[in-house]
C-alpha cells in the first residue's frame, strides 16, 4: 500500500465516523417512546396523587379524634378558668366586705 492509498482510507474512515456522528444526532425513533413513557408516567403518578387524596390515610381517624379530644379539653379548660375567676371574685369581695365591717367596727369602738 502506498502513502496515497492510506491517506485515501483514513479519509474514507473519518467521513464514515462523521457520518454516523450525524445520524446520531439527528432523529431518534426511540426518542418518542421515552417521551410517551414519561407522559404516561407523569399521568398515572397524577391520577394515583388524586386517588390518593381521596382516600383516607388509615392514621387520620386517629388524627380526627385526638383533634375533637383537643378541642374538648380546651372548652374544659375554658371553663375552669372562668370559674376560678368567679371564685376570686367571690373572695374579694368577701374579704372586701369582712375588711370594711371590721374597719367600721374599729370606728365605731373608737367613737366611744
Amino acid at each position: 500500500m502506498t502513502k496515497h492509498e492510506d491517506d485515501d482510507e483514513e479519509e474514507e474512515e473519518e467521513e464514515e465516523e462523521e457520518e454516523d456522528d450525524a445520524e446520531d444526532e439527528g432523529y431518534d425513533e426511540g426518542d418518542d417512546d421515552d417521551d410517551y413513557q414519561s407522559h404516561k408516567a407523569d399521568d398515572e403518578s397524577a391520577t394515583s396523587n388524586d386517588e390518593h387524596e381521596g382516600a383516607t390515610h388509615p392514621l387520620q381517624s386517629i388524627l380526627d379524634s385526638l383533634e375533637s379530644h383537643i378541642a374538648e379539653l380546651q372548652e374544659k379548660q375554658r371553663e375552669l378558668m372562668e370559674r376560678k375567676e368567679e371564685r376570686e371574685w367571690r373572695q374579694r369581695q368577701y374579704v372586701d366586705h369582712e375588711f370594711g365591717m371590721h374597719l367600721s367596727m374599729r370606728s365605731f369602738a373608737s367613737d366611744r
